[in-house]
């Protein structure tokens, strides 16, 4: 009876207004669900805190620790636990899972987070390998650099305020649909129930785990997390994951060479040296070697003409790629916030200028044969048997005044070094009315009207009884508004 009591819960189960669906996957220390949030009438995946070497499940489903194990254990790992929810929900960087909200029942804690439907880089590396008809296909570099950028930015983030990830592996990364990654499974409850006692066994990847995460008292911090996305980036290269790092030191223990193959000779001719060193700098079994944060990893990557950045939490990608696509990591003329080089702008600023002197002969131009041009066209009409009315429409929006208006608020921006990025209004009309806006890759909440700076957004749009819209949109140089309907959910 006891080993029942202790599965999962079952298909049905309403909590916190999402019902359960289904098991997605069971660890050591949590289960996560897929389930249906009533309240904003979408998918979710739910991660209950569950560690299953001391804790269980009565019957009434409540998660309660186990016979003479110890309670303050479970207590210390549910409020470090609750402690990680609360502090990954603050993020708000594309390739870091969003957290909806955080919860307590059935005598534990409980992550809504977003549910990420693409499949993990682990079945895409399975694909590359498994091909009946082709040969084997590696990654490319553009493939490569695009997870680089993106994961590094996230793991940047997170660093910054402390928290470790300790599992990062192929299975723990989810590529969406546009080729963007994000990561999943943070362990920061994790490491604090297994440093809190150290009779219980160390949970970690072999293959993507440094030697100190084996080690009750291993110093871990950047480096760790540094190592096991070598780790990935190795296997991406040349389809095989690197010597656990167990067997590295039982070698060099033995006074043996370390049997570990660099990736600049599985790699060589085929990425960047500098790439390559990167990795093999990543995999160093001594942890004082390794980089000591995502900065100073990237910077060994960086080549004169392909530097490698990591993605700010300020903006996206919009544009759905997939990873087999060509990306725009390494573009010289692309600045780490997302923005133009500095050539670039002032290439920008000359054609402006340019126009700026060239345009009162325009206008002048245009206002003299503007009544040619309006004689002309109203014969033509006339023969047509068109009416003149029309064709005095045509010219009537004065796209040459219109233009210059643009142009001189954009000038204006750029020679002015003190005023700040132009905001554009954002307005969405909803059928049905008062559905829920939620502007995804922000942090303020969406109100009717906000100022936005120029980017792309992606936004969510839902309402009880109707299937939740998704879409990317760009706030470019313009007031927006959108008339969107969404589309009544049948059962």
């Amino acid at each position: 009876m006891a080993s029942q009591i202790q599965k999962p819960l079952k298909k049905g189960v309403v909590l916190n207004e999402c019902e359960i669906l289904k098991v997605l996957g069971i660890g050591a220390f949590g289960i996560t669900y897929l389930a249906y949030d009533k309240l904003l009438d979408r998918k979710v995946a739910i991660k209950e805190f569950f560690p299953r070497d001391f804790a269980t499940r009565n019957k009434k489903q409540h998660v309660v620790p186990k016979q003479n194990s110890d309670p303050e254990l479970f207590k210390w790992g549910l409020e470090r636990f609750f402690l990680e929810g609360r502090t990954l929900a603050k993020f708000k960087h594309v390739s870091i899972v969003g957290v909806v909200r955080i919860f307590r029942e059935l005598g534990s804690a409980y992550l809504i987070m977003d549910f990420e439907p693409g499949l993990s880089l682990g079945e895409h590396i399975k694909k590359q390998q498994q091909s009946l008809f082709q040969a084997k296909r590696n990654f490319t570099k553009d493939e490569i650099f695009k997870i680089i950028r993106y994961l590094s930015g996230g793991l940047k983030a997170i660093h910054a305020t402390g928290i470790i990830h300790r599992d990062i592996k192929p299975d723990n990364i989810i590529i969406r649909d546009n080729g963007v990654p994000v990561l999943l499974d943070f362990g920061a409850a994790r490491q604090a129930i297994l440093e809190k006692n150290a009779q219980l066994t160390v949970m970690a990847t072999p293959a993507y785990a440094p030697p100190e995460q084996f080690l009750q008292d291993g110093n871990q911090g950047p480096w760790t997390d540094i190592f096991a996305m070598g780790a990935v980036l190795y296997q991406m290269i040349g389809g095989e994951k690197p010597l656990d790092a167990g067997a590295r030191l039982l070698a060099t223990s033995a006074n043996k060479p370390d049997p570990y193959i660099p990736a600049k000779q599985i790699g060589r001719g085929k990425f960047p040296k500098e790439f390559l060193h990167a990795i093999d700098e990543a995999l160093l079994i001594d942890q004082s070697k390794r980089p000591k944060s995502i900065d100073d990893w990237l910077k060994m990557m960086r080549t004169v003409d392909k530097p490698i950045v990591g993605h700010n939490t300020e903006t996206v990608l919009a544009q759905k790629n997939s990873i087999n696509q060509a990306s725009n990591f390494g573009d010289k003329n692309v600045t780490s916030s997302g923005g133009h080089s500095p050539s670039c702008k002032k290439c920008v600023f000359i054609a402006v200028v340019v126009f700026l002197v060239l345009q009162p002969f325009i206008i002048m131009a245009y206002n003299h044969l503007q009544p040619i041009i309006l004689e002309k066209i109203s014969d033509d009409n006339k023969k047509t048997k068109k009416s003149a009315e029309n064709t005095e429409h045509l010219l009537s929006t004065k796209p040459i005044q219109r233009a210059y208006k643009e142009t001189k608020n954009f000038v204006s921006q750029i020679i002015s070094p003190t005023q700040k990025a132009n905001k554009f209004s954002l307005t969405i009309k909803t059928k049905p009315a008062k559905a829920r806006i939620r502007i995804l890759n922000i942090l303020p909440q969406f109100k009717q009207g906000m100022a936005l700076v120029p980017e792309n957004y992606h936004i969510e749009i839902s309402h009880t009884g109707y299937k939740t819209k998704k879409m990317w949109i760009k706030i470019k140089n313009r007031d927006r508004v959108l008339n969107i309907e969404l589309i009544k959910q049948h059962n």
